[in-house]
């Protein structure tokens, strides 16, 4: 069936409701089991009339749809992150009592980066991961954070605090400075050469043919 008419008036209703079967000759049949409070398990013991059952005792009805729920659709699956094959930046930011003045930025050669702020809670920690491209000549990159109204972000309106690590080790930290703090990283790793090419051997000569017989 394509609905089903559940309305109040308790628990008698709802058993009148379900109280027979249709046989396989499409005859109804009441069954008094069911009727005095039995339930029906049986896949083709559906309601005769539903509808009729319950309205003439009165209940008030409101359409429902039957049959299997929508099931919910299946979330998609978190991807891990993907790895960082440059320079990595972490960035742990506490913020001081104005985190709005606070912002940062992460330039290689003439491009920004990346970058972060301003903040919106005070007292707060918050980190940041950045890949950052010290390929292709750029092997250098300058961190910079700023405040706005020049007071750094400790001490005196809270104590803020920062530190930048690069590829897991400490690259730079503090909280007291004025408008802003600098400084400037360079990957020194060597680059791998390529592998140099076996040599050429020199080409096999022909051999000399013995002198015919005189």
């Amino acid at each position: 069936m394509s609905y089903c008419h559940l309305c109040s008036g308790g628990e008698t209703n709802i058993a009148l409701s379900l109280g027979g079967y249709r046989t396989s000759a499409n005859t109804w049949v009441n069954d008094p089991t069911i009727a005095a409070g039995g339930i029906s398990v049986e896949p083709y013991r559906v309601a005769e009339k539903m509808y009729t059952h319950v309205s003439t005792r009165g209940g008030t009805c409101a359409d429902l749809p039957s049959g299997p729920a929508t099931p919910s659709p299946t979330p998609e699956p978190t991807l891990p992150p993907t790895p960082c094959i440059h320079t990595e930046v972490q960035l742990d930011l506490l913020t001081d009592n104005y985190p709005g003045e606070t912002t940062w930025e992460i330039v290689v050669g003439d491009d920004v980066v990346a970058s972060g702020g301003p903040y919106s809670s005070t007292g707060t920690t918050y980190i940041e991961d950045v890949c950052v491209d010290t390929s292709a000549g750029n092997n250098c990159f300058t961190f910079t954070i700023n405040d706005s109204y020049g007071d750094g972000i400790c001490c005196g309106y809270g104590n803020g605090a920062y530190t930048v690590d690069v590829n897991g080790v400490n690259f730079m930290s503090g909280g007291a400075f004025g408008s802003s703090e600098t400084d400037t990283y360079c990957d020194t790793t060597p680059t791998t050469p390529d592998p140099t090419p076996d040599p050429t051997p020199d080409p096999t000569p022909d051999p000399t043919p013995d002198p015919a017989p005189e």
